[in-house]
């Protein structure tokens, strides 16, 4: 039995994980920016992508290919910047502004690893009192023994 999926990396509109129960042999994933929308897969067993001079509504124009489409479109104002990725055990998810594709709502170990992550980056590092040189007085390094006084 394999361990469930787990966060590894999060910021405020994306994380990365890692799910151990649903490996995908090779990947698949989609992207958009303002006006370009990609989508990749080449994951065994799954439907393959259509090609040539695909026809589809709010598009100007998209291409595909076997196993990538590239389109071009009318700008979504809730899905300005957006992603989907998943190889191998590996996903990530990022959008911006918030929407639907997920990046507000994690696996459920988000809150366990952020809290402990925040934890750890609210404390300030210890203060170290500052010497008159560049470098301590008690044992210069060669490198810094022209800047000693």
């Amino acid at each position: 039995m394999a361990p469930p999926e787990f966060l590894f990396s999060a910021t405020i509109c994306c994380y990365s994980s890692v799910d151990l129960e649903k490996i995908l042999i090779l990947g698949r994933g989609e992207s958009t920016f303002i006006c370009i929308e990609e989508k990749f897969c080449c994951a065994a067993n799954d439907t393959p992508l259509p090609v040539g001079m695909v026809k589809e509504d709010g598009f100007i124009c998209k291409l595909g290919l076997y196993c990538c489409t590239a389109g071009l479109k009318k700008p979504d104002m809730k899905n300005l910047i957006s992603g989907l990725g998943h190889v191998l055990c590996f996903k990530s998810v990022a959008q911006f502004p918030f929407g639907d594709k997920g990046a507000f709502a994690p696996p459920p170990s988000f809150p366990c690893v952020t809290f402990a992550h925040l934890r750890d980056c609210v404390h300030a590092p210890p203060v170290r009192p500052q010497s008159a040189s560049r470098c301590a007085p008690s044992a210069p390094s060669p490198s810094c023994r022209r800047w000693a006084a």
